[in-house]
């Protein structure tokens, strides 16, 4: 995700362009390709998500900032669209259950390359034995 590399969230122009393009995406994930696919979705959104709460906290410290300096308006704008975006991406079961197979995903490839607890692998599930989900996602 090009996003999760950008971080300079002072330059409220191009951070309101990323949330902008977060927008269009957002509502519409679907995983129909391959596994491989599916799990690099799942990966990309979390990438994403991670960004989004980075720049969350950014904004919400250039807010902090212009309080005590007694220009409120600085970073407010930022913030309210971070949080916007959040609530839009975590309010939707389908982006819950992607965010969830990547951290399943993420702690199964810890593990298998010996970052787990006493090196072992743990007993875990893969995002691949949850594909295809049983139930409907939306």
């Amino acid at each position: 995700a090009i996003s999760s590399q950008f971080d300079d969230f002072s330059r409220d122009l191009c951070v309101q362009a990323l949330l902008d393009i977060m927008d269009m995406f957002c509502d519409r994930l679907s995983c129909h390709g391959k596994a491989e696919e599916c799990i690099g979705l799942c990966r990309a959104l979390l990438s994403a998500l991670h960004w989004l709460l980075r720049c969350t906290a950014a904004s919400a410290e250039r807010l902090r900032e212009g309080l005590e300096a007694g220009t409120p308006a600085a970073g407010e704008k930022q913030l309210a669209m971070c949080l916007q975006r959040l609530e839009k991406t975590l309010s939707s079961t389908k982006n819950r259950a992607l965010l969830h197979i990547a951290k399943l995903e993420e702690a199964s490839l810890h593990t298998s390359q010996g970052l787990g607890q006493g090196g072992t692998r743990a007993n875990q599930p893969t995002a691949t034995g949850f594909w295809p989900p049983s139930a409907s996602l939306s």
